[in-house]
């Protein structure tokens, strides 16, 4: 039960903040990927405790897979592999 209630440890909140900080920037500069920033996180966290270390590497990899679509709606170039369709269709405001 107490297991449970780690989620709403401050520590862990912030931990998931700044993972997630670090995913949007990783995500979307290309040529950075998310699985390059996650097997880097993973020996720099291996010190750490268990529940930081996954709230921090959590945030980097769901909001870095999130963002890879902001370089790929924004300027063209996709950010990450899964976003290649986004940029693919001009959108309505594109071919005026």
């Amino acid at each position: 039960m107490m297991q449970m209630l780690s989620v709403v440890d401050p520590r862990f909140i912030l931990m998931v903040l700044l993972g997630s900080v670090a995913g949007l920037f990783v995500g979307a500069i290309p040529g950075l990927s998310v699985s390059m920033a996650t097997a880097l996180l993973v020996s720099i966290t291996y010190t750490w405790e268990h529940s930081d270390a996954l709230a921090m590497i959590m945030g980097v990899y769901v909001v870095g897979v999130f963002s890879g679509a902001v370089s790929a709606i924004l300027i063209n170039i996709p950010g990450a592999p899964s976003s290649c369709l986004l940029y693919t269709s001009p959108s309505p405001r594109d071919t005026r």
